[in-house]
């Protein structure tokens, strides 16, 4: 079983979920996670949706794709989902 496996699973609650669809590369201060989400088939890996998996269960999408990620963090954005009020 994989790392990212073992955390999705922990994070989710949920034992059978394999987390395959995701790929993690960044990691906030709070224990977030940014991930590549492989949802579009017939798309490369810059192409997929970036998306934030935060510590305390709030998720959603960041960027279109990893261009648009980038774009954001020079802009001064970082991986995060305003909360909701």
């Amino acid at each position: 079983m994989s790392t990212s496996t073992e955390w999705f699973r922990a994070w989710t609650g949920n034992r059978e979920l394999i987390g395959d669809r995701f790929r993690v590369f960044g990691q906030d201060g709070t224990g977030g996670y940014a991930a590549l989400w492989l949802i579009r088939p017939d798309r490369v890996l810059v192409e997929q949706p970036i998306v934030f998996l935060g510590s305390e269960g709030e998720t959603g999408v960041v960027a279109l794709d990893l261009g648009t990620f980038l774009w954001l963090l020079a802009d001064g954005f970082g991986p995060h989902i305003p909360s909701v009020r």
